[in-house]
């Protein structure tokens, strides 16, 4: 019935000049209800084809895929820098995932100002906005897309996550857990320097695998303190990718929120 309702209200009638904006709304509001409809009749199909899916993951390409960030962190982090071309006794701070001023790229820069000469800055992911062509010299952008294998390398080569998130929105209230950023940092051996929220006093509670600051004046001190601990930090990252993030150990639980 919503189809029908939906194609009648709004094909006959949109032709019309003397049609209002109203009708056209509420003509658009039946179409959409109609696809919904139709979306639900597929509900089965859907849920069956979403357990196959997850049921098929090859378990083995994802430890794989650890496995080789490990050998990064434990074995050759210096080869890999200089394979990207940074220099291989620098720390280098990675801001990975969407980069825009919300997403802290305005306080990075600044931070770029007060960081040691041995310190650097790497912007890695999706541009939302237009940044500065010339950026300071201490900060580097990489946009390119590259492959599972080498983004683990890629980003297990890095010192230190970022994960300065401005806006205290709805979307980013739980980011300690739902961030993709922080559940790459643990599985890449990255501790995070991130802004303070609850999710995060939540997240400490359970294990210390990074730190929290309240300004971008805070994460040079932040730097320090994890850099003079770093062994203590890289250990509690794999562990809070092993006990946290690993989605090995929601699997069965998804699939049995899909099923009943």
């Amino acid at each position: 019935m919503l189809l029908i309702i939906g194609l009648w209200w709004v094909n006959p009638l949109a032709a019309k000049d003397d049609l209002s904006v109203e009708d056209q709304l509420v003509g658009v509001m039946f179409k959409n209800l109609a696809k919904a409809y139709v979306s639900v009749s597929d509900y089965e199909r859907l849920k069956k084809d979403t357990i196959l899916r997850l049921k098929g993951m090859e378990d083995e390409r994802f430890k794989a895929c650890y496995a080789k960030s490990l050998a990064v962190i434990s074995e050759f982090p210096q080869e890999v820098k200089i394979k990207y071309g940074i220099n291989e006794n620098s720390i280098v701070l990675l801001a990975h995932g969407n980069i825009s001023d919300e997403r802290g790229l305005a306080d990075i820069i600044e931070l770029s100002r007060h960081l040691r000469d041995d310190i650097i800055i790497v912007l890695h992911g999706k541009l939302l906005q237009r940044i500065l062509k010339n950026l300071p010299m201490n900060v580097f952008m990489r946009n390119e897309v590259l492959s599972e294998d080498d983004l683990m390398e890629y980003i297990a080569m890095a010192d230190i996550g970022l994960a300065i998130y401005n806006d205290i929105s709805e979307n980013n209230k739980y980011v300690a857990f739902s961030s993709h950023k922080i559940a790459i940092y643990s599985r890449c051996g990255l501790p995070y320097i991130a802004y303070h929220n609850e999710s995060f006093e939540v997240l400490n509670e359970m294990i210390v695998w990074g730190v929290t600051v309240n300004n971008v004046n805070e994460i040079t001190k932040a730097i320090d303190h994890i850099m003079t601990n770093y062994t203590f930090y890289q250990k509690q990252t794999q562990l809070a990718y092993e006990g946290i993030y690993c989605f090995d150990k929601y699997r069965e639980t998804l699939i049995e929120y899909i099923t009943n």
